[in-house]
């Protein structure tokens, strides 16, 4: 399989009209099925509309009142890169994401939030641990339960037997919202305020791969089996851009990072890779004692 994604990084690479770069990263021993196999952690039934309850929606009628560029990086509001390994966790690791974010804001004080509680805890809310889960229902499980601090519960990338102590809590979020499904004007509009626990389909090579760019590729696929952390956007730059943060390891992508096409000005669309299709947030703060 190393021959083929070194023939399909050669190709990509050279090929004038790509906006994105490939590479031979740690994960390029492995053909698209391979990696999804450990990988994807989506891979349940996506819940019904109906089943996902929306507290209250951000929606803007254009996105001409809204600032050019924004990141939550430089204003201190997202912890260091951080890697699920060889478990099907990463919607646990985007929830935490979205709620450091909000504690950050809310708060300010950066801390970093266990995503192992998640993995060991959250089963009755819907999560299935190493095998997969939805942010949004992480979100229902911290708002009833709180969630602890990753150096009181540290993550060890495998299913284990739930040590939650309510005593150790730090944050306690009191809900969660859906943006607007394939709105990424609503996107932005949301995303003013905090940073935002989105979906995108991260199996196929344009995007395992991905070393530096933009992807703009519709390539990347719209079949939703990741969950990653939106931390800002560039409307300036060519192509514009949302700045995503990924639960691979600081080694895969630009330093963790990657830069997904911005396609703010189109309507009811799902978006490259379909970062438009699934965005939560954490909504308020609860006491924890």
């Amino acid at each position: 399989m190393f021959t083929a994604n070194y023939e399909f990084v050669t190709s990509w690479n050279s090929n004038p009209t790509s906006t994105s770069s490939v590479g031979l990263n740690q994960f390029a021993d492995l053909s698209s099925s391979e990696f999804a196999a450990v990988y994807s952690c989506l891979n349940m039934p996506q819940p019904s509309v109906d089943e996902i309850e929306v507290t209250s929606d951000m929606t803007v009628e254009s996105d001409s009142e809204l600032p050019a560029t924004l990141d939550w990086r430089a204003q201190g509001a997202v912890t260091p890169i951080k890697n699920q390994g060889q478990c099907g966790s990463c919607w646990s690791f985007s929830t935490t994401g979205s709620l450091e974010g909000l504690n950050f804001i809310l708060n300010k004080n950066l801390l970093s939030f266990s995503e192992q509680q998640l993995v060991d805890c959250s089963q009755s809310y819907g999560n299935q641990g190493c095998d997969g889960g939805w942010p949004f229902w992480a979100l229902e499980y911290t708002a009833a339960k709180g969630i602890e601090l990753e150096s009181q519960y540290p993550y060890t990338a495998a299913d284990g037997k739930c040590k939650y102590n309510v005593a150790d809590t730090k944050f306690r979020n009191q809900g969660y919202s859906n943006v607007t499904k394939n709105s990424e004007t609503a996107m932005q509009a949301a995303i003013q305020n905090q940073p935002l626990s989105i979906c995108v389909e991260a199996d196929q090579s344009v995007f395992q791969l991905y070393t530096s760019g933009v992807i703009t590729s519709a390539s990347c696929g719209t079949a939703l089996d990741h969950a990653i952390l939106a931390v800002g956007y560039n409307n300036t730059a060519k192509p514009a851009y949302w700045i995503v943060k990924n639960s691979w390891g600081a080694s895969w992508g630009l330093a963790g990072y990657v830069y997904i096409e911005m396609n703010w000005n189109n309507a009811n669309t799902p978006g490259i890779c379909g970062i438009a299709m699934n965005v939560a947030y954490p909504t308020g703060s609860q006491p924890t004692d």
